[in-house]
């Protein structure tokens, strides 16, 4: 009993650790600025790059770190998905990433701050941020693991 104890403890030890090798790679988190400093004004809104989800293997961790310059307000950041690339829309039920955020948001009041999101199974996503009132620079780096 205790010999075959001792054999099934290996095998489970050298699975854990092939395994935690094999899947290394998709542990990584990998950044994206996805807005440098972009300007926007009153109802202006700013649409990110396409992100190519199937080039980065994501687990399903998601988060946008957001800094603000200026006087305006970003009433509202959200994601939209697509398949094949071409055709964008915002997932059924998918609430916003934040919103109203300004230059006095954030922990620090400072308009820096981290926001997580969950987005459904899709290969392409891209941001949106739509502002109101005066001109805010906008700066956003995407982290996806």
């Amino acid at each position: 009993m205790k010999k075959s104890f001792t054999y099934l403890f290996l095998v489970c030890v050298i699975v854990a650790v092939i395994g935690g090798y094999c899947f290394a790679e998709d542990r990584t988190i990998d950044t994206t600025v996805i807005f440098d400093a972009v300007t926007l004004t009153n109802n202006m809104t700013a649409t990110s790059a396409v992100i190519n989800l199937n080039q980065r293997k994501p687990i399903g961790f998601f988060s946008l770190q957001m800094n603000l310059d200026g006087t305006g307000v970003v009433t509202s950041v959200t994601y939209q998905l697509s398949n094949d690339g071409a055709s964008f829309s915002t997932p059924v039920g998918a609430a916003n990433i934040v919103s109203n955020f300004t230059t006095n948001s954030g922990a620090n009041s400072d308009g820096n701050s981290t926001y997580g999101f969950t987005p459904i199974l899709s290969k392409f996503m891209r941001i949106l941020a739509v502002a109101t009132g005066t001109s805010v620079d906008v700066t956003g780096t995407l982290a996806i693991q």
